[in-house]
Protein backbone atom coordinates (compact mmCIF):
# COMPACT_ATOMS: atom_id res chain seq x y z
CA UNK A 1 0.00 0.00 0.00
CA UNK A 2 0.68 3.51 -0.41
CA UNK A 3 0.34 4.79 3.22
CA UNK A 4 -1.38 7.85 1.81
CA UNK A 5 -2.34 8.37 5.73
CA UNK A 6 1.05 8.41 7.33
CA UNK A 7 0.53 9.71 10.59
CA UNK A 8 -2.96 11.02 10.19
CA UNK A 9 -4.65 10.43 13.40
CA UNK A 10 -8.18 8.66 12.48
CA UNK A 11 -11.11 7.99 15.10
CA UNK A 12 -12.95 5.08 13.84
CA UNK A 13 -15.91 3.93 15.90
CA UNK A 14 -17.25 0.91 17.30
CA UNK A 15 -14.14 -0.37 15.85
CA UNK A 16 -14.76 -3.65 17.32
CA UNK A 17 -18.12 -4.10 15.31
CA UNK A 18 -19.82 -4.37 11.94
CA UNK A 19 -17.20 -2.87 9.57
CA UNK A 20 -14.82 -1.57 11.89
CA UNK A 21 -12.16 -4.46 12.20
CA UNK A 22 -11.69 -4.29 7.98
CA UNK A 23 -11.76 -0.11 8.26
CA UNK A 24 -8.94 -0.53 10.99
CA UNK A 25 -6.59 -3.20 9.20
CA UNK A 26 -6.55 -1.39 6.02
CA UNK A 27 -5.84 2.42 7.38
CA UNK A 28 -3.06 0.80 9.72
CA UNK A 29 -1.91 -0.68 6.63
CA UNK A 30 -1.70 3.13 5.31
CA UNK A 31 -0.03 4.41 8.38
CA UNK A 32 -2.98 6.08 10.08
CA UNK A 33 -2.37 6.70 13.81
CA UNK A 34 -6.04 5.02 15.10
CA UNK A 35 -8.46 5.55 17.79
CA UNK A 36 -10.42 3.02 17.96
CA UNK A 37 -13.54 4.20 20.37
CA UNK A 38 -17.29 2.07 20.58
CA UNK A 39 -19.48 4.84 22.35
CA UNK A 40 -23.07 5.67 20.47
CA UNK A 41 -23.07 8.79 18.08
CA UNK A 42 -26.51 9.06 18.09
CA UNK A 43 -26.97 11.26 21.10
CA UNK A 44 -27.14 14.84 20.43
CA UNK A 45 -23.65 15.70 21.80
CA UNK A 46 -22.00 12.62 21.29
CA UNK A 47 -19.67 13.37 18.39
CA UNK A 48 -18.57 17.28 19.74
CA UNK A 49 -17.77 15.23 22.96
CA UNK A 50 -15.88 12.63 21.07
CA UNK A 51 -13.76 14.91 19.03
CA UNK A 52 -12.98 16.76 22.06
CA UNK A 53 -11.69 13.70 24.14
CA UNK A 54 -9.63 12.46 21.12
CA UNK A 55 -7.63 15.78 20.39
CA UNK A 56 -6.43 16.36 16.92
CA UNK A 57 -8.68 14.29 14.75
CA UNK A 58 -7.56 14.35 10.95
CA UNK A 59 -10.28 11.78 9.78
CA UNK A 60 -13.56 10.59 11.61
CA UNK A 61 -15.01 7.27 10.73
CA UNK A 62 -18.77 6.61 12.20
CA UNK A 63 -19.31 3.25 12.07
CA UNK A 64 -22.50 2.78 11.65
CA UNK A 65 -23.87 5.80 12.92
CA UNK A 66 -27.28 6.77 12.59
CA UNK A 67 -28.35 10.51 12.04
CA UNK A 68 -26.25 12.16 14.71
CA UNK A 69 -25.26 15.96 14.44
CA UNK A 70 -22.44 15.81 12.09
CA UNK A 71 -22.70 19.75 11.54
CA UNK A 72 -21.30 19.79 15.16
CA UNK A 73 -17.63 18.57 14.17
CA UNK A 74 -17.63 20.93 10.79
CA UNK A 75 -16.03 23.88 13.13
CA UNK A 76 -12.83 20.58 13.51
CA UNK A 77 -12.77 21.29 9.51
CA UNK A 78 -14.16 17.46 9.37
CA UNK A 79 -15.47 16.34 6.61
CA UNK A 80 -18.43 14.57 6.21
CA UNK A 81 -19.64 11.44 3.74
CA UNK A 82 -21.75 8.15 4.78
CA UNK A 83 -21.14 4.79 3.11
CA UNK A 84 -24.87 3.25 2.95
CA UNK A 85 -23.30 -0.36 3.26
CA UNK A 86 -26.35 -2.72 2.34
CA UNK A 87 -24.72 -5.53 0.57
CA UNK A 88 -21.62 -6.49 2.53
CA UNK A 89 -19.75 -9.53 3.69
CA UNK A 90 -19.86 -9.35 7.19
CA UNK A 91 -21.68 -11.49 10.25
CA UNK A 92 -22.76 -8.47 11.97
CA UNK A 93 -25.00 -7.74 8.67
CA UNK A 94 -25.44 -11.61 7.51
CA UNK A 95 -24.77 -14.33 8.94
CA UNK A 96 -23.01 -17.65 7.66
CA UNK A 97 -26.64 -19.24 8.57
CA UNK A 98 -28.48 -16.60 6.36
CA UNK A 99 -26.16 -16.69 3.52
CA UNK A 100 -26.75 -20.37 2.42
CA UNK A 101 -30.72 -19.94 2.58
CA UNK A 102 -33.08 -19.74 -0.45
CA UNK A 103 -34.25 -16.22 0.84
CA UNK A 104 -30.89 -15.06 0.44
CA UNK A 105 -29.81 -16.37 -2.72
CA UNK A 106 -33.37 -15.09 -4.30
CA UNK A 107 -32.45 -11.76 -2.88
CA UNK A 108 -28.95 -11.61 -4.52
CA UNK A 109 -30.10 -12.21 -7.50
CA UNK A 110 -31.75 -8.64 -7.71
CA UNK A 111 -27.93 -7.26 -7.14
CA UNK A 112 -26.61 -6.08 -10.67
CA UNK A 113 -22.83 -7.23 -9.57
CA UNK A 114 -24.63 -10.72 -8.44
CA UNK A 115 -22.55 -10.76 -5.44
CA UNK A 116 -21.82 -9.15 -1.51
CA UNK A 117 -18.70 -6.61 -1.63
CA UNK A 118 -15.93 -7.84 0.62
CA UNK A 119 -15.03 -6.28 4.21
CA UNK A 120 -12.04 -5.12 2.73
CA UNK A 121 -13.75 -3.65 -0.78
CA UNK A 122 -15.66 -1.33 1.62
CA UNK A 123 -12.82 -0.37 3.98
CA UNK A 124 -10.81 1.01 1.03
CA UNK A 125 -13.87 2.93 -0.28
CA UNK A 126 -13.97 4.64 2.98
CA UNK A 127 -10.07 4.85 2.66
CA UNK A 128 -10.72 6.54 -0.39
CA UNK A 129 -13.34 8.67 1.28
CA UNK A 130 -11.04 9.62 4.08
CA UNK A 131 -8.07 10.85 1.67
CA UNK A 132 -6.87 13.96 -0.13
CA UNK A 133 -8.59 12.46 -3.49
CA UNK A 134 -12.06 13.28 -2.53
CA UNK A 135 -11.94 16.65 -0.50
CA UNK A 136 -14.62 17.46 -3.25
CA UNK A 137 -17.20 15.24 -1.65
CA UNK A 138 -19.11 16.63 1.19
CA UNK A 139 -22.28 15.89 2.70
CA UNK A 140 -23.27 12.79 0.40
CA UNK A 141 -24.49 9.57 1.01
CA UNK A 142 -22.72 6.43 -1.34
CA UNK A 143 -24.80 3.89 -2.01
CA UNK A 144 -22.47 0.91 -1.61
CA UNK A 145 -24.27 -1.63 -3.10
CA UNK A 146 -23.15 -3.76 -6.26
CA UNK A 147 -25.56 -1.76 -8.76
CA UNK A 148 -28.83 -2.65 -6.60
CA UNK A 149 -29.68 1.03 -5.63
CA UNK A 150 -29.69 3.38 -8.21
Amino acid sequence: MSKRLEGKRVVVTQASTFMGPAITEVFAEEGAVLVADDRDLTQRDAAQNLIDEAGHVDVLIANLAAVPPWNSVAPHNVQVNAVAQSLVENPSYFTPEYIETPEFKERLKSVPAGRLATAREDALFVLFLAGDESDFFVGQIFPFAGGWAT
